[in-house]
């Protein structure tokens, strides 16, 4: 139970300073460093990812006894939403979350970061509304 805890502290940590980027992107100040911003609220966006199916993962394991094999993000969401733990509209955002998870990590196209930065206050907002749902 004190890992569930650690995990779900570190999905909120993760959430607060991927809230904090998305709120200086929204300064007129952010114009003058957008390409410095835009990579770390992208990184950001990647680290709440990891916590966010990784706390997913240890919830569903230990509050309703089912192994998530093969441990995966994907496979994490779904027994999620099988489970009644998150909405359709949440699987279908975290679903399109883990494509742009994907594309971040292993390639750098400008035109993809552009796109996928535009939507991380999506991503954000539903993985903040599961993160504080989930209390442990």
């Amino acid at each position: 139970m004190e890992k569930l805890k650690d995990l779900h502290e570190s999905a909120k940590k993760a959430l607060k300073q991927l809230e904090s980027c998305i709120d200086v992107m929204n300064k007129e100040e952010y114009l003058k460093i957008y390409e410095q911003l835009r990579s770390a609220t992208i990184h950001s966006f990647e680290y709440s990812f990891e916590c966010l199916w990784k706390f997913l993962k240890m919830y569903i394991e230990k509050e309703h006894g089912i192994l998530v094999r093969p441990a995966s993000p994907n496979k994490t969401f779904r027994i999620s939403y099988d489970s009644y733990l998150i909405s359709k509209e949440e699987f279908d955002i975290l679903t399109n979350s883990t494509t742009d998870r994907n594309l971040t990590t292993h390639t750098y196209i400008e035109s993809v970061a552009k796109k996928i930065n535009k939507q991380i206050p999506e991503y954000y907002e539903t993985m903040h509304a599961i993160v504080s749902r989930l209390e442990v």
